[in-house]
């Protein structure tokens, strides 16, 4: 018989540190696919060790200890145990799949020589990504999402593609990854290299997984990846004969449904019955429990039986996806997206997590300034704050004279500087030195020193469940007066960490009003051409009503996460200022990273981190091209 051949624990190990009580295996034929054989080995007994405490007699029972020797050896012993019993039996193992975790091969052929061995196709992937991912360590393309997967997969591509062939066509195979990783294709030509897609179509050719689409280049990346080569080529009379250990693995995830690894059941006889359960659930599905019922002379039981033939039903049809070239292209695509994924927010988080991290003086690892996630309209509770400000002047240093918001916030602040004849004739306030009193439309109203003002904003805002600010032409008036009276007073990370964002109703309203049908944009226009309301035009009490409704009953369903706007947009905007003289990137590109918060600083953080430049700028929807990319990488490594 063709069998295949594997063991497992009831605790888990990890290194050297393999210690568990009891252990289980199995033999899985392969044409059936069922379970031929278990064994189990534990090392205590409950009612043994019982009774030795109290120094009494041990009383005649089934006990469950069978075994004396490390955890380790387990294995061997069940193999060459269950082998013995089937030679018995008259059904003597010719040929079986295993792992080369353990010396189990070694030890069956001094027992029965006769037995051919073939490594599980499983672990040796494993094996060589294993290898792979300790050369991460040392060169940081190897951490980008998809690479190491997609070396792992070539190295398979040729392993698998030689099957039943002489090892010297598996050597020759084999010989073809590294160049084909580094661009060189002239091997690829031959019919040991039917995986790789050059041939077909040379001029689109692109590297759908390593950076940038395009091969290696790192000279002594490619020493150590032909080294890796050279050890499986040294393998290659076991390697063009694979077997493959699957079947044991589902065996050993049934058994761990049935004896969690977080609870002990070695003491007693409870492991026998429950690794009995899984084989009978392995061989006959889930109908075992029927079977058995009538077995002991009890009744079945309908519901029993029902779902049985339904669970049974879901499984030969969950099997029958399983196996298609569809399902395996799929699971192989969401494996890819979800890599990536999470590659993007390890960019985004920087490192949290790293064996010994805490000890380790590396910068790259200690670097724990988080980059700002693409901006979106929250999923949880918000609230739209609309506002709105007078000021001095036109210019953006501008004192403030007076802010409102919502419906109930109103405050007046004293300028320091004198109130520019167009500003009062348009805003109707003045402001008297001489006796600190400021007039609106020539009667006096209470007002307070600007930073008190501004302090006052902030507590308005604390109270209000995410607050996003709008306003309108916010972006380019008032929401930079704002933010640079904010910074004057030391405010500014206060008030950027009560506010969620903003959005300005002016370019809302220019993306989903035709001109032809409102005429202008201006506030006063859009209020008399799509509302019913009069009032006196800037006032910023009277404008945050009239927008309120203007905003509420026009605008607000129509707002996208592309209007939402970081409250440090101007100033993270203004660090790209040399970016864009060189004309690295587009002015559009710049504006969409400045939306979501994100400065050159946090460029060179995300290309520090395992290259994710490129990963970043994907997930905040920007393209740039791959002559642009290098020329931003370089200014970044420059400015470092």
């Amino acid at each position: 018989m063709e069998v295949s051949f594997d063991g497992g624990w009831q605790k888990r190990g990890t290194g050297w540190n393999y210690n568990s009580n009891t252990g289980h295996a199995s033999l899985i034929g392969k044409e059936t696919g069922k379970v031929l054989q278990f064994s189990l080995r534990s090392k205590s007994c409950q009612i043994c060790a019982l009774h030795q405490s109290k120094n009494h007699t041990i009383p005649v029972h089934e006990c469950s200890k069978n075994w004396d020797g490390s955890s380790k050896a387990m294995e061997p012993d069940m193999a060459i145990s269950m082998a013995r019993e089937l030679e018995e039996t008259g059904c003597a193992i010719d040929v079986i799949h295993g792992d080369n975790d353990s010396t189990t091969t070694s030890r069956l052929k001094a027992v029965f020589p006769s037995i051919e061995k073939k490594d599980d196709s499983n672990h040796t992937q494993k094996g060589i990504t294993s290898k792979l991912y300790k050369l991460s360590h040392k060169y940081k393309v190897l951490k980008q999402p998809n690479v190491i997967s997609y070396i792992g997969r070539c190295f398979m591509y040729a392993i698998k593609e030689c099957q039943t062939k002489e090892p010297e066509s598996l050597r020759k195979s084999l010989d073809i990854i590294v160049p084909h990783l580094y661009g060189d294709h002239s091997l690829c030509a031959s019919e040991d290299a039917t995986w790789c897609s050059y041939q077909k179509n040379p001029s689109q050719f692109r590297y759908r997984s390593l950076p940038q689409g395009k091969p290696l280049t790192c000279p002594s990346l490619q020493t150590d990846l032909k080294a890796i080569v050279n050890s499986q080529k040294d393998r290659a009379a076991c390697l063009t004969n694979l077997g493959s250990t699957q079947a044991n693995e589902n065996f050993n995830f049934i058994v761990s449904t049935k004896a969690p690894k977080n609870k002990s059941f070695g003491s007693s006889k409870s492991l026998t019955g429950r690794i009995s359960a899984s084989v009978l659930q392995k061989n006959e599905g889930h109908k075992y429990l029927e079977k058995v019922n009538k077995a002991v002379g009890l009744s079945p039981g309908e519901f029993t039986f029902r779902m049985a033939l339904k669970i049974a039903a879901k499984r030969k049809l969950q099997k029958a996806k399983q196996i298609s070239l569809q399902a395996k292209r799929k699971r192989l695509l969401k494996k890819i997206l979800k890599s990536r994924k999470e590659a993007t927010k390890e960019i985004h988080e920087g490192v949290t997590y790293y064996q010994a991290a805490e000890l380790h003086q590396d910068e790259e690892l200690t670097q724990t300034t988080e980059i700002p996630n693409r901006l979106t309209l929250p999923e949880n509770a918000f609230t739209y704050v609309v506002f709105d400000t007078e000021t001095t002047g036109r210019g953006r240093n501008s004192d403030i004279l007076q802010i409102a918001a919502g419906n109930d916030f109103n405050v007046y602040a004293q300028p320091r500087c004198e109130i520019s004849e167009q500003a009062s004739a348009v805003n109707m306030l003045r402001y008297d030195r001489g006796t600190n009193t400021m007039f609106h439309r020539g009667i006096p109203v209470l007002s307070k020193p600007i930073q008190e003002a501004l302090l006052d904003f902030i507590e308005y805002l604390k109270k209000v469940p995410q607050p996003i600010l709008v306003g309108h032409n916010a972006c380019n008036f008032d929401i930079p007066i704002v933010c640079n009276r904010m910074s004057e007073f030391k405010l500014f990370s206060e008030f950027s960490s009560h506010v969620f964002g903003f959005v300005d109703t002016l370019k809302i309203s220019k993306r989903i009003f035709q001109k032809c049908d409102v005429g202008n944009y201006k506030q006063e226009n859009l209020v008399s051409k799509l509302t019913n309301c009069t009032y006196q035009a800037h006032d910023a009490k009277e404008d945050v009503r009239v927008l309120t409704t203007l905003f509420t009953e026009k605008i607000e369903k129509e707002v996208l996460d592309e209007d939402l706007f970081h409250i440090s947009f101007h100033d993270v905007k203004k660090r790209y200022d040399e970016i864009l003289q060189q004309k690295f990137m587009s002015l559009a590109a710049v504006t969409k990273l400045a939306r979501n918060g994100v400065s050159p600083l946090h460029l060179r953080l995300a290309h520090n981190r395992n290259s994710g430049l490129k990963l970043l700028l994907t997930d905040l929807h920007i393209r740039l091209t791959n002559k642009n990319l290098t020329s931003v990488i370089s200014f970044l490594e420059k400015e470092e």
